[in-house]
């Protein structure tokens, strides 16, 4: 049974993502996380599909850098076929954590919703995987289609902060 943590409206966001994470096994891409963006950092994980990918995301959030974060930082992929070969010297330690839980490949892209920077995807797979056009367009298309519950939950976070703010202690 695949483990995620998250809630509505992540239903639709761990749906989606567990189809299309399931449907792509034989990619090499085992494992997805979503996490929001805000203020150009990586913020709190909203979905991840199992630990090793919630675990990921934990890594970079703590160290402050990170794949997630460069496509955060420059709103494109960052795409890192093979972990054993060609790392930038700045993800070296993160490298090494991918490696230590059995990851080879590591891919980070922005979700964005129109000009917003929303959050971040990532996939991870336990051997070297190289995009092709059409695997790299799946991906994009995933996060186009987690933009909108993902700015909704960030609104929905931003009502619940303001109302408690709000409230009479």
């Amino acid at each position: 049974m695949t483990r995620y943590r998250g809630a509505p409206p992540w239903d639709t966001t761990a749906s989606l993502s567990l189809e299309w994470l399931a449907t792509r096994r034989d990619s090499g891409l085992i494992g997805l996380a979503i996490t929001q963006a805000s203020g150009g950092r990586l913020g709190s994980t909203s979905f991840s599909s199992d630990g090793v990918a919630a675990y990921l995301m934990d890594v970079q959030r703590t160290l402050g850098d990170g794949p997630a974060q460069g496509a955060i930082e420059e709103r494109r992929p960052v795409l890192l076929h093979d972990l054993r070969i060609a790392v930038p010297p700045q993800w070296a330690f993160f490298a090494a954590e991918v490696r230590a839980v059995g990851g080879r490949s590591f891919f980070a892209l922005p979700v964005q919703s129109e000009d917003s920077l929303v959050g971040c995807l990532t996939v991870h797979g336990p051997r070297p995987v190289t995009l092709d056009g059409w695997q790299l367009t799946e991906l994009l298309e995933l996060c186009a289609a987690v933009a909108t519950p993902l700015l909704r939950e960030q609104g929905a976070s931003v009502l619940r902060r303001s109302g408690a703010a709000g409230a009479p202690g």
